[in-house]
């Protein structure tokens, strides 16, 4: 929280008071346009060098990009869920716009445990308690960001197999694999090549990971407006 102190304010008294204007700081919004930053990066980088000889110059800072936009656009969707919680508990005049006062009041009782969520478990239960729909988790918008997420714990918790017995990265790539193109730089690369992360970090998954939290945060507003 960012506190301002304004100067002596002058009222219809004899004397002057001091004061405090709170505000509170959303990273959400950011977070959004920072992926959106980080896939067209992608994009533009793998237009640029596919057509090179092997190893393209600009390969590493591809991976860069892609790995930043799969990191931060699960970022955003666990900040959006919770400046959707924390609202509630500051009565935001803007989300009655969505949700009701009692809504709010059940929100803010259960924010406590919700913090403790995994990031859609915490959607689920904000549409349960808003008496909405909850997401199917077998169509095509759950399961996305479920796969988002999961490819998100594999970079930031990265635990590195031996190419010729996967485990974790064979089924990460058993979800991911058809769901966005391959990294192109890699079509020039020599010898066998795994298919995570070499493969998957590109433009193609960079642009998927931004669509999908786009996709969802927008079918969860849609829900709250149903």
């Amino acid at each position: 929280m960012t506190t301002f102190e304004a100067g002596p304010f002058e009222t219809t008294g004899n004397f002057c008071e001091s004061v405090t204007i709170s505000v509170k700081a959303n990273l959400s919004n950011l977070h959004l346009k920072s992926a959106k930053l980080f896939a067209d990066q992608c994009l533009s980088i793998e237009g640029e060098e596919s057509e090179k000889e092997w190893p393209q110059p600009r390969k590493d800072e591809l991976y860069s990009y892609s790995s930043a936009t799969v990191i931060i656009a699960v970022s955003f969707l666990e900040a959006f869920i919770n400046e959707f919680y924390l609202k509630a508990i500051d009565k935001s005049q803007a989300l009655l716009t969505l949700i009701s006062e009692k809504d709010m009041a059940q929100l803010s009782i259960l924010w406590n445990e919700a913090e403790r969520f995994k990031i859609l478990n915490k959607y689920q239960l904000a549409l349960t308690v808003c008496d909405k729909e909850k997401f199917d988790i077998g169509k095509k918008t759950y399961q996305s960001a479920d796969n988002l997420i999961k490819l998100r714990n594999q970079l930031v918790h990265f635990k590195p197999e031996w190419d010729n017995i996967e485990k974790e990265h064979k089924k990460l790539e058993n979800n991911l694999k058809n769901k966005f193109p391959e990294n192109s730089l890699w079509k020039k690369a020599p010898g066998h090549r795994a298919w995570f992360p070499n493969k998957c970090l590109g433009g193609g998954c960079a642009n998927w990971a931004y669509t999908t939290v786009c996709n969802f945060s927008n079918e969860f507003t849609k829900k709250l407006n149903s």
